[in-house]
């Protein structure tokens, strides 16, 4: 039992705890805003570096309204885990762009909040129409939690077990090694795509991401897998 206790906190720390318990704010994962527009942001490189994708709810044409893809920078000397970042986002739908900034703060509550201010730039065809170009706003960003219930966890986990225990556990055993330790020492959780080199999948903006859900899929396969039967010394 100890051991059990022992793995599945070491396993929650390394399947990325601070969605648990946010003493740092962490700008990777899917996040929505006051105006009901959401964005997913991939794992920060150790540069600073980031991509996403933006979804906004607010545009002249709502029918028109296509996924864009984002550009950014965090930076990474601050020392109290809430850091300042910006980012561009490229409307695919329109001759405009869009660039963010702001801080990743945790509340009193330990919420994680994006707090941003943004200029809009849409294309103006005269120079006498620059004045009229550029509109300023603030937003509010907070963190899109997945909603899970148990009973379907339960039976999408039983549903795998059409196929031998051993290749189950060697498929996790792969993927717990590769996707999470082998990505970022650990800390970021399950890359999406992992060649089987240890170099992680580039050849699309998805693949090179950490999303919060594939993350706590993983999880709650493992911790059923754990549930159903010991894992094997080589897994633990």
């Amino acid at each position: 039992m100890e051991q059990t206790t022992l793995f599945l906190l070491v396993l929650c720390l390394a399947l990325g705890a601070h969605i648990l318990c946010a003493e740092k704010c962490n700008l990777t994962g899917r996040w929505k805003n006051d105006l009901g527009s959401n964005m997913t942001i991939s794992a920060v490189d150790e540069k600073g570096n980031f991509t996403g994708l933006y979804n906004t709810s607010v545009a002249d044409n709502p029918s028109k309204i296509l996924q864009s893809p984002l550009l950014g920078f965090q930076h990474l000397t601050n020392t109290n885990g809430q850091p300042t970042f910006g980012f561009t986002v490229s409307w695919t739908f329109s001759e405009a762009t869009s660039v963010f900034t702001g801080q990743c703060f945790v509340d009193e509550h330990g919420k994680e909040v994006l707090k941003t201010m943004w200029l809009f730039r849409r294309h103006q065809n005269t120079i006498q129409d620059n004045w009229n170009g550029t509109v300023v706003g603030t937003n509010e960003f907070t963190r899109l939690e997945l909603q899970m219930d148990k009973n379907l966890l339960n039976m999408a986990f039983q549903s795998v077990l059409v196929f031998p225990k051993s290749h189950i556990l060697s498929a996790l055993r792969t993927i717990f090694e590769k996707n999470v330790l082998g990505f970022a020492g650990g800390t970021m959780g399950a890359v999406n795509g992992m060649r089987p080199d240890g170099v992680p999948d580039t050849s699309s903006v998805q693949s090179n991401e950490v999303w919060i859900g594939v993350v706590y899929a993983l999880a709650a396969t493992m911790i059923q897998a754990i549930q159903q039967g010991p894992f094997p010394p080589a897994l633990c």
